[in-house]
């Protein structure tokens, strides 16, 4: 691969390049959205994942290629000799699953609504440099804005299908994710329907359940991590417990 635009390596014996890459898979990439320089590497300052230009983009950032004077030979990713370019993922994905835990004669489930409640959607990206290497990048480092930005991310949002003990993939309306500590407000919502038909005539319960994210995947979204959380429905069926009291045996005496 090669740029529109041409370059060509320096011949003065002693000089070198330095690589930095980025992308959000879209090949309208806003120049402001990065920034790079060899003493801070790649940088998303201010990034909103909600943002029109920013949602569901998958933004990654490249190795550092330090003091390069040739093409790589043979291509040290690739098939074709270049400038090593290994993309890694910046951001956190998440997939969400459902299904029953077994088939309930008379009953369907459908998911109705998933809710990521309170959830930080604001945050800057430092790829860093090693300072002891000088010019490799460090893991790369995401700060939450200050103030926390937050929203309510519906996650997914459906007229309901039937659920099958088969785990069924939701499409989701918000799967990639900000790295970031979870805040103890931060939860999963889920709205659910359960429709019985006993009688031939049916009934719906809705049900909306919540749980902190801390409680479902610990304490935080890691970057370049996906997700995958299994929903897993079921009823509690109502069961007998019978028995049966012993006759009572009062007694007396008559006397004629």
């Amino acid at each position: 691969w090669k740029a529109a635009q041409s370059y060509y390596w320096p011949k003065n014996d002693g000089s070198s390049l330095t690589f930095f890459a980025w992308s959000n898979g879209t090949a309208t990439l806003n120049p402001a959205v990065g920034q790079c320089s060899n003493t801070t590497g790649v940088q998303f300052p201010d990034y909103d994942i909600t943002t029109a230009e920013n949602k569901n983009k998958d933004m990654m950032v490249a190795k550092i290629a330090p003091d390069q004077t040739e093409n790589t030979t043979p291509g040290t990713y690739g098939a074709s000799e270049g400038v090593p370019t290994l993309f890694y993922h910046v951001l956190s994905s998440l997939e969400i699953k459902a299904k029953v835990d077994k088939t309930y004669p008379d009953v369907t489930f459908k998911v109705k609504d998933i809710t990521l409640l309170d959830h930080s959607v604001k945050g800057s990206y430092t790829q860093g440099i090693d300072a002891g290497v000088g010019v490799y990048p460090t893991a790369g480092t995401w700060t939450q804005a200050s103030p926390v930005v937050t929203d309510n991310l519906p996650v997914y949002t459906h007229a309901g299908f039937p659920l099958t003990t088969s785990e069924q993939v939701l499409d989701t309306d918000y799967r990639i994710l900000l790295p970031h500590a979870f805040g103890a407000n931060e939860k999963m919502q889920i709205t659910y329907d359960i429709i019985t038909n006993y009688t031939g005539t049916p009934v719906t319960e809705t049900v909306t359940f919540s749980q902190e994210l801390s409680g479902i995947f610990g304490a935080s979204w890691e970057a370049g991590k996906k997700y995958t959380l299994t929903i897993i429905l079921g009823m509690d069926e109502i069961l007998w417990d019978p028995a049966v009291e012993e006759w009572e045996l009062p007694s007396g005496d008559w006397v004629i």
